[in-house]
C-alpha cells in the first residue's frame, strides 16, 4: 500500500514547510482533504507512540526537528 508513505509525505510537508494543504495535495495528485486525513492520521500514530508514529518521530529527527 502507498497510502502509509503518501501520509508520512503529508506530514513531514506540512511540517517541514510552509506549503499550504492544497500545495501539497497537487504535489501528489489529492485533495487538501485527503491531506487533512492524512495528516490527523499521522498525528495521533505520533502521539500514540505506536510503530508508525515512532518511525515519523525518527524521520522528523534525521530531517532536523528537534
Amino acid at each position: 500500500k502507498i497510502t502509509i508513505p503518501r501520509s508520512v509525505v503529508f506530514y513531514l510537508g506540512r511540517r517541514f514547510t510552509d506549503l499550504s494543504l492544497a500545495s501539497l495535495g497537487q504535489a501528489l495528485g489529492r485533495k487538501h482533504t485527503t491531506v487533512l486525513y492524512a495528516l490527523d492520521r499521522v498525528e495521533r500514530a505520533v502521539q500514540k507512540q505506536d510503530s508508525l508514529g515512532r518511525q515519523v518521530k525518527l524521520l522528523a529527527n534525521k530531517l532536523g526537528d528537534d
